[in-house]
Order: structure tokens, then sequence, then C-alpha cells
């Protein structure tokens, strides 16, 4: 594999439109193309325009991820969030199955888990997608917690009932070969801040069974998940950057303290708590495989995003990381 294509299977970006007959999709899917990206991530709404972004209806959906995997080959990653309940890109009202929320799950039990969980991911793979941002192990540590708890994005703020849940989530998703992505490390679930908006500093908050999820469940599927960090600063760890941009946490901690050798996943690049300037390039050399850029914000789409990142990097990653990288992209998605 030369560089510029091992650089590219790094790449995740989203892209407008909801058909390859919308100008505005063909021209991010050429520019992704350009950039030899390997993923995609997919949204219900455009927070720029207020508008559709990539889903209308199953039926739409499921033409939308074949065309893509025509322009820019069968190995593409495409990639979603569905936790379900707030933070559900297939909604009832477009046709989709009704989402529940891990707040509602973690109240009863692990069988509604793997219920919903079978479902869900029977309606995923039968879409194409196969690599889902869940489940959320974040802990509901802190019930004023405006993105998490308040949201009933977490299962509970009882770790035990977090790796009950997820764990039965992913067996299922498992099963369905998609892809689990677990979320946020090392733990977004003890603050109020919302890394949206800005930088979140965990440093006097964070708990140490926040980790305990992530060792659990790094213990039983190993490399098989993937591992999103999040823009979360923790300066015992590191006093310089957030979680997705260090070394000491995305290689020092989640690597060799707690024996990670699968795909880590940034948090969406375009998000306040990442506006550090040369992020990209900072998150690769920090240990992510896959970069994430939603391209998804108020403040509207950037045109050539995929061009543009791919060029920071090719100038400055080390070989040797984007071939460690695309490596593990290829054994996780083979």
């Amino acid at each position: 594999m030369e560089l510029e294509h091992a650089i590219g299977r790094m790449l995740m970006l989203g892209f407008r439109g909801a058909s390859m007959d919308d100008p505005r999709t063909r021209e991010d899917i050429a520019d992704l193309k350009k950039a030899h990206a390997g993923g995609v991530i997919l949204f219900d709404r455009d927070l720029g325009t207020g508008g559709d972004r990539n889903i209308r209806s199953p039926e739409q959906l499921k033409e939308l991820i074949e065309d893509l995997r025509h322009e820019l080959g069968r190995e593409l990653i495409v990639s979603i969030d569905q936790e379900g309940g707030r933070v559900a890109r297939l909604r009832e009202e477009r046709g989709f199955l009704r989402s529940i929320a891990p707040s509602e799950i973690g109240r009863q039990d692990d069988s509604l888990a793997q219920t919903h969980a079978r479902d869900e991911a029977a309606q995923l793979g039968a879409l194409g997608i196969n690599l889902n941002f869940a489940p959320c192990v974040d802990l509901a540590i802190n019930p004023e917690s405006a993105i998490i708890a308040k949201k009933g994005r977490s299962f509970s703020a009882d770790p035990s009932i977090v790796n009950a849940c997820t764990s039965a989530i992913i067996d299922v998703y498992q099963n369905r070969r998609i892809r689990c992505c677990i979320k946020h490390f090392p733990g977004h679930g003890s603050t109020t801040g919302d890394t949206h908006d800005g930088l979140v500093d965990i440093t006097g908050t964070h708990q140490p069974e926040e980790i305990e999820p992530y060792a659990e469940l790094l213990r039983r599927f190993g490399d098989s998940i993937c591992v999103m960090t999040g823009h979360l600063m923790h300066r015992d760890r590191d006093p310089e950057y957030p979680a997705s941009l260090s070394h000491a946490i995305t290689t020092g901690w989640l690597r060799e303290e707690l024996g990670f050798d699968g795909v880590i996943v940034t948090d969406s690049l375009d998000m306040g708590g990442a506006s550090i300037d040369g992020a990209p390039l900072l998150a690769a050399n920090a240990g992510a495989d896959i970069l994430l850029y939603g391209n998804n914000t108020p403040t509207g789409f950037i045109e050539g995003m995929a061009t543009k990142m791919h060029r920071e990097l090719l100038a400055g990653i080390e070989p040797e990381r984007a071939f460690e990288a695309a490596a593990r992209i290829e054994r996780a998605f083979r």
C-alpha cells in the first residue's frame, strides 16, 4: 500500500446530500475519492442549514450507501451514531425502527439491551452500515451533565450495569459483523461541560470507576471493538492536550496501560473541543487510527476538507504511523 492510500484509510468524513443526483453530494464524494478516504459518517440533520442531511427513508439510505461503495470502493466504512433515544440518526418518523434510550435500558435488564440490539443491528446491517459509534459507556456520575445524563445517553452510574448492558449489545452486533465503537475515553459522565462547544476539563471530576467499562469490555472483546477518544482534558495525564490529541492518553493510557491494540477513533475533529491548529496531525501522532470529521456544525460545511486533511497528514505524519493505522483498520474491517 502506498503512503497516500494509507493516509486516506485514516480519514472518515461527513458529506452533504442524500442522493448522487444531488450536485453537492457528487462534489463531496469527488473530494473524498481524491483523498482516498476510507470512511464516511451519516447524519440525519444538517446543523448548518437546519434541513435534512443524508437520511430520508430506509429505501433512500440503502441506495445511497450502495452508490457510495460503488464510487469509493467496496471496503468503504459507513458509520453512524445510533446510540438510541436522543442520539439516533435513524428516526421512527422517517420509517426506521423506534430506538430506546440507554438510560431506559439500564433501568431494566440486559435482556432488553439484547432484544433492542438485535433489531437495531439487523436494521443497520440491511442498510449496509458497518460501524456504529455506540454503545456509550460513560457513567451517569453527574446528573447535571447536559450532554450525557440529561440526554439519557448513559446506561447507569453503576459500572456493573453499564458492563452488562454494553456486553449484551456488542455480542449481538458482532454476530451481525458490525463493529461497535465504545466512547468517550477516558469518560465524559462526571462533568457538565459539552465538547461540542469547547474543550472540557475533567481533571477534578474524573473518577477511577469511569475506566472500569473500558477495562472490562477490552478484556472481554479485545481488538474486535473500536474505542473513541473524547476532547477531554485530564491534566494529571497530559497538561497540554485533550485525550483525542494526546499521545500520553491515547497511546500511554489506552494502548499501553489497558493493552488495547484495536482501532482508535477520534471524536469529531470539527467540534469545539478540538479547535486546535493541526488537530488531525496531532491526533494521528497521538495514536488515533481513524480521524473523524463530521463536517456538520452550525457554522456550515467546509468544502474540500478531505483533501485538505490528506495534504496536512502527507506533509507531517511519519510513514510508519500511517501504515500502522491502515493495517489496524484493514484487520478490523476486512
